[in-house]
């Protein structure tokens, strides 16, 4: 297809016409490691009138404003990188076999199509995919077969920036970021080496985009329809300095030795390429790092292709997410939690105002005892002086007063056992309020261990399950203290009143201890028969009332035992937060390079180092449990995960 297109006169503000000029379609290219600010560039040129195909990819994770980027290309480089044996995230070279087979020459075609779509869309448009980076030498050639003039713009952005983007959206390794960027820029730069380009940084787009439009219209000899004011809003309103969230200092990876030499020495030649322009006498060195990069791939690439280092596109937005919601369940339970605790504390302040009642009734019939004592000794001497004349009198009279002292002993019992009861109230609201702070300090302990633990999420959630049970059984213990209580106050009532009658006897001996003799003896013989009656109901609600401070005492003994097992459990989940502590610390004590190493020969020496300390003996683990053998799963995590749950016994 030729894409040759003739421009016809125009009139110019000189009133001359203008002669006609023949000229290609112009595709930019915009190449740059992942992160490295390219969406932010291609939207840029295309608010200023460079066409994007009309399939693009959304926008997602890290690039909220858009990828701006063709669906179709990308789909195309990741096929291509495949049928390479690489991939978006290989730190490799790619083949050279691959270059010089069948392979290549058919994926030529299919882009040349995919370009000569773009050149459909205006005489002039941008493509982008990082990817491009590692296949420009297919692109450019397909555009050439299109019949458009390439162009290609190189991003950079700090590669310290873009390692940390890549760890904080990927989960990616830091060092392993700092491979692939020092890949895509190496080989962007040489296969895109003589042909129309320009170097432009990420940090000037967004500071002072209208300096890089200009360098970009400079090198590229290319002009931008949509060069307006109205536009210019646009693209200010566009590049927010808020989308840039990693922000390094360039002289810091330049000068700090810390940082590999390959790193520091493209850097600093692409840095000043973007502000001095390109200088050839620069090539042997990046050539020197590339074919160093190729060699050591060859000796590293097994170590450093792993998902642990690579990581994986968005998890760490997703495992952000499961924190978060993993945080608003546990405040949700901690809120829980405080409320069962104002519960208890309602509690303890009933018992202890029932209990300054119940000491205020016992004063009240001390004090009560007293003066009836006071008034038996008025009475003993009345009937002293009566007994010369009245024998039978005072017979009765003496039985009446062992009667009365009998019941002043059962009184007495009765406030001992009363005093017992109380003090056993008082002992179960004291181990009450140590087992509420023997629970909020596993609940703490529980939620360090949460956070030092971040990663083994389903041992979290088992343990949270065994404080609702507890929380559970904590709130029915409380209802039934609460229950028991309001049945000693009732006993306690009945036993006062019966002492009533008591009272009144005493008070009619006190009025007759004044009349005539025959008159005494008549109403003392009366009172004496009702006495008797009375002590005889009293006996009787005494009885009634032991048999139910008796039941009540048994039911007390059955919550202390329920209140004892449960703080049992409570103390073997702070053992097993205490054992995790260890075992995470022993975990955390490993080099950084551990990881590389291949899962069979760390497990093996992680086990050992683990019975060393003296908390788990993998082998004997497996030995008592075949079926965690059978399935191959690491003893140590089964363990965390399943057999603590599962009451397994832990081997050392």
């Amino acid at each position: 297809m030729n894409n040759t297109r003739q421009i016809g006169k125009i009139v110019p503000a000189t009133g001359q016409p203008s002669s006609i000029i023949n000229t290609k379609n112009q595709g930019i290219f915009v190449l740059g490691m992942h992160r490295s600010g390219t969406s932010a560039c291609t939207r840029v040129l295309n608010l200023l009138g460079c066409a994007l195909s009309d399939q693009l990819l959304g926008s997602g994770e890290g690039n909220e404003t858009g990828h701006w980027e063709s669906a179709e290309a990308l789909s195309l480089n990741d096929e291509m990188l495949a049928s390479a044996g690489s991939s978006y995230d290989d730190w490799g070279p790619i083949n050279t076999d691959w270059r010089n087979s069948a392979i290549r020459g058919q994926m030529v075609k299919r882009a040349r199509n995919i370009v000569a779509d773009h050149a459909e869309l205006g005489p002039l448009f941008a493509i982008k995919d990082p990817r491009i980076c590692r296949l420009a030498d297919v692109w450019l050639e397909a555009a050439v077969a299109a019949e458009v003039e390439p162009l290609v713009l190189l991003m950079l952005r700090n590669p310290d920036e873009v390692a940390a983007s890549l760890e904080a959206r990927d989960l990616m390794a830091t060092g392993y970021g700092e491979l692939l960027w020092l890949r895509y820029v190496l080989d962007a730069e040489f296969f895109t080496r003589g042909q129309t380009r320009v170097v432009c940084r990420y940090d000037q787009l967004i500071g002072n985009w209208q300096s890089v439009v200009a360098k970009i219209k400079s090198a590229l000899s290319v002009v931008l329809p949509r060069n307006t004011p109205r536009v210019h809003a646009e693209i200010s309103q566009f590049l927010s300095h808020s989308h840039r969230h990693q922000v390094s200092d360039p002289a810091i990876v330049i000068e700090d030795p810390s940082y590999s030499p390959w790193l520091r020495q493209t850097f600093q030649i692409m840095q000043t390429w973007s502000e001095q322009g390109e200088d050839a006498a620069d090539y042997a060195a990046l050539d020197e790092v590339r074919c160093e990069l190729d060699r050591a791939y060859s000796a590293f690439a097994m170590l450093l292709l792993t998902p642990e280092m690579t990581g994986e596109a968005g998890s760490a937005s997703r495992l952000r997410s499961e924190l978060q919601a993993l945080r608003e369940e546990n405040e949700s339970k901690t809120e829980a939690l405080r409320l069962s605790a104002e519960a208890a504390e309602d509690v303890r302040g009933a018992a202890a105002q029932r209990e300054s009642e119940l000491t205020s009734q016992i004063d009240a019939k001390t004090n009560h005892t007293q003066f009836l004592q006071s008034e038996i000794d008025k009475l003993n001497n009345e009937i002293a002086a009566l007994s010369a004349t009245d024998t039978e009198a005072e017979k009765r009279l003496a039985k009446a007063l062992h009667d009365l002292h009998e019941q002043q002993l059962r009184n007495a019992q009765l406030a001992g056992q009363l005093s017992a009861t109380q003090s056993a109230i008082v002992q179960r609201q004291e181990e009450l309020a140590q087992f509420l702070d023997q629970y909020n300090q596993l609940e703490q302990i529980r939620i360090r261990a949460e956070l030092e633990c971040e990663k083994e999420r389903d041992l979290r959630s088992q343990l949270e399950r065994r404080i609702i049970a507890a929380d559970g059984k904590i709130r029915a213990l409380e209802t039934r203290l609460e229950e028991a209580s309001k049945q000693v106050a009732q006993d306690l009532a009945e036993k006062v009143r019966s002492g009533q009658t008591l009272h009144e006897s005493e008070d009619q001996l006190t009025q007759l201890s004044g009349k005539p003799d025959a008159q005494l003896q008549n109403r003392l013989t009366a009172l004496l028969q009702q006495r008797d009656q009375d002590l005889g109901a009293a006996e009787a609600a005494r009885g009634a009332a032991e048999r139910q401070l008796a039941a009540r005492f048994a039911e007390i003994a059955s919550l202390t035992k329920m209140l004892r097992d449960t703080a049992t459990e409570s103390d073997q989940s702070k053992l097993n937060a205490q054992w995790l502590r260890r075992v995470n610390a022993v975990s955390a004590g490993f080099p950084r390079w551990w990881m590389l190493m291949p899962s069979s020969w760390r497990r093996k020496r992680e086990h050992a180092r683990y019975m060393r300390k003296g908390l788990f003996n993998a082998e004997k683990y497996l030995k008592l449990y075949p079926d965690v053998a059978a399935n191959g799963m690491d003893p140590i995590r089964h363990y965390i995960l399943h057999g603590m749950d599962e009451d397994r016994r832990n081997p050392l």
